[in-house]
């Protein structure tokens, strides 16, 4: 009688098992801390705007920041600079992602009549209802997510996240070797 091989458990090469170094050569671990802080942080973003939108051959996540900046601003519109500001990136690259959603007919130039030589940008009634898609697409999604920490533990998170964003950009204004990012949103 042949016996079969006994199976291995798969080999665990998830980041969990894998030992972390204490810190980056020539680091405090503290900063390497705040790398992995960082990363983390930017893997989230990246699952909470990719996840629902790229099946669905939408947006990019820099289109959908723009989209959604826009959708989140005052009615009358935000301007390209305060685009940079809020999305911390180029004018140069801002520039671009405006046109690509202008031409999807998604963003819309409007002049303020207060200032003429002003130019915004608002939501058309596409882009509006691309948003409205969106959060649809989302809200289920959403709301497992937010089942799954409890409302608590989002509105910490959303308290913590904004603080540490007051802080980096009160520390990247007063630091004259940053490079030019933005101000305050």
């Amino acid at each position: 009688m042949e016996t079969s091989p006994q199976l291995q458990p798969p080999l665990d090469v998830s980041a969990a098992s894998r030992p972390r170094p204490d810190c980056v050569a020539g680091s405090s671990p503290v900063a390497t801390e705040w790398l992995r802080l960082a990363e983390q942080m930017a893997l989230c973003g990246r699952l909470l705007r990719d996840g629902r939108m790229r099946g669905k051959g939408m947006l990019s996540q820099p289109q959908f920041s723009v989209l959604w900046a826009c959708h989140d601003a005052p009615a009358t519109g935000i301007s390209q600079a305060e685009l940079v500001d809020r999305l911390a990136v180029s004018a140069a690259h801002v520039s671009g992602i405006v046109e690509q959603l202008r031409c999807k007919g998604l963003l819309q130039p409007r002049r303020l009549a207060a200032d003429r030589r002003r130019q915004v940008w608002t939501l058309t009634p596409t882009g509006q209802l691309a948003m409205a898609t969106l959060a649809s697409a989302l809200g289920p999604w959403a709301e497992a997510l937010h089942h799954a920490l409890g409302t608590a533990e989002v509105q910490r998170l959303g308290a913590l996240v904004e603080r540490l964003s007051g802080v980096l950009r009160t520390q990247h204004a007063s630091d004259p070797a940053a490079p030019a990012v933005p101000k305050a949103a």
